[in-house]
């Protein structure tokens, strides 16, 4: 990274989301949440002054101690943490971040820290966020009015599978409209669209690009080629871009290498990194039902099994970005 971008990473003490403070900065996304090293929360600060970015602080989360049992915490998130008010004095533990909102305007950062708060636990029982917050937070954040409503709709990892309903209310599939990259430097929409030839997605997608150019023409240029690689989905815990993809028919692949692109995810599957190892270990994939035939030459190097049974329905299709 360069410029504004290095300084951003090392404040973050990470590289991810990085476009999406571009956008912040531009007024083209209204605010963006973000969990910052609670030990380079100072130079974070004085970064986004700066770019004339408004801070608003959430609270101070800490490492838990162990894992919470509360009824219903298997419908909260999968991170774990101690979350406390946060205080200029504090000497926090190591590994503490804060969950801050930034936003070019004070009222922006206020409207998404209302509805930005994750599942509580609470003397052993989970509250979890009512649906008028996730509908208020989408706002909050930018997110195309459509889209939004899509998400409510359609996001439930284990009924339903949001990137296939998206592919399937398609006509094309627009590279400014690739969600699949939110583990990765390259992250330039964080929102599921609602199809991924949405127009308003695109003009988003567009906009960051633009945005980042304005603080860095090379990385700008590498997010968009990043993007134009067709990928192997199985859900949004699991997706892999196919470097040099080229189709086969309508069900099979063809490629020179893949990038897992949740490898840094912390969500991963207990058979993910096999998966991806096998991918790699190929130079085509075909999809047959709910399966995946993974092949080096002619020769089946392995096979893929896919589940709707666990804690995320997967459906295998690939997505021609371009």
């Amino acid at each position: 990274m360069r410029g504004i971008f290095a300084e951003l990473t090392d404040a973050l003490a990470y590289d991810r989301q990085l476009p999406q403070y571009a956008a912040v900065a531009a007024g083209i996304r209204r605010a963006v949440d973000d969990w910052v090293p609670a030990d380079r929360f100072a130079r974070f600060r004085m970064l986004m002054k700066r770019l004339g970015i408004v801070v608003e602080v959430d609270c101070l989360f800490e490492p838990a101690a162990a894992e919470a049992r509360a009824i219903g915490s298997e419908f909260a998130p999968t991170t774990r943490a101690a979350a406390r008010p946060f205080r200029w004095d504090d000497q926090p533990v190591p590994g503490s971040r804060l969950h801050v909102v930034v936003s070019s305007r004070a009222e922006w950062a206020a409207d998404a820290l209302a509805a930005a708060w994750y599942p509580v636990s609470v003397n052993g029982r989970v509250l979890r966020k009512p649906l008028i917050d996730h509908v208020r937070l989408g706002k909050a954040f930018g997110y195309p009015d459509c889209c939004v409503d899509f998400f409510l709709r359609h996001n439930d990892w284990t009924r339903q599978n949001t990137i296939a309903e998206a592919a399937r209310r398609s006509g094309s599939f627009r590279w400014e409209t690739n969600c699949l990259t939110k583990h990765t430097p390259w992250m330039l929409s964080y929102h599921m669209p609602c199809s991924f030839d949405c127009p308003e997605s695109i003009q988003y997608g567009r906009a960051v690009v633009e945005a980042v150019g304005a603080w860095d023409a090379e990385y700008a240029e590498e997010i968009a080629a990043f993007m134009r690689r067709p990928c192997l989905v199985l859900s949004e815990r699991f997706a892999c871009a196919l470097d040099g993809g080229r189709a086969i028919g309508d069900s099979r692949y063809a490629y020179d290498g893949i990038e897992d692109l949740n490898a840094e995810a912390t969500n991963r599957g207990p058979d993910d990194a096999r998966r991806s190892a096998l991918l790699a270990a190929g130079d085509s994939v075909e999809i047959v039902d709910a399966t995946l035939l993974v092949r080096r030459g002619e020769e089946i190097a392995g096979v893929i099994e896919t589940r709707a049974d666990r804690d995320v329905v997967e459906v295998p299709l690939f997505l021609p970005f371009g």
